[in-house]
């Protein structure tokens, strides 16, 4: 299986993981709660507004996220989106 997440160890001793959610459209905000994560920087924040005056719409893009829980994969997929290690937004 492909490693589709990082870990790592908090001081404290939980895990820490971290990975990109990559879709289009409408961000699907019952995944923050789901699965307890939230975006990375403010950058990636931003990246949740999808609103006329957010420049995103259709456009495919990438948000860094963090949780002490592993990602549901698959929950991710149903709503369209995909969980990996790598930001899948087209360079400009």
């Amino acid at each position: 299986m492909i490693e589709r997440f990082r870990r790592s160890l908090e001081s404290d001793g939980r895990v820490m993981y971290e990975y990109y959610v990559t879709g289009r459209g409408q961000f699907p905000y019952d995944m923050l709660r789901y699965d307890a994560c939230w975006p990375v920087t403010s950058a990636d924040a931003v990246k949740l507004d999808t609103g006329p005056s957010s420049g995103y719409g259709f456009t495919l893009r990438s948000i860094l996220m963090h949780s002490y829980r592993a990602p549901t994969v698959d929950r991710w997929t149903s709503f369209l989106w995909s969980v990996g290690l790598e930001n899948m937004e087209p360079k400009s």
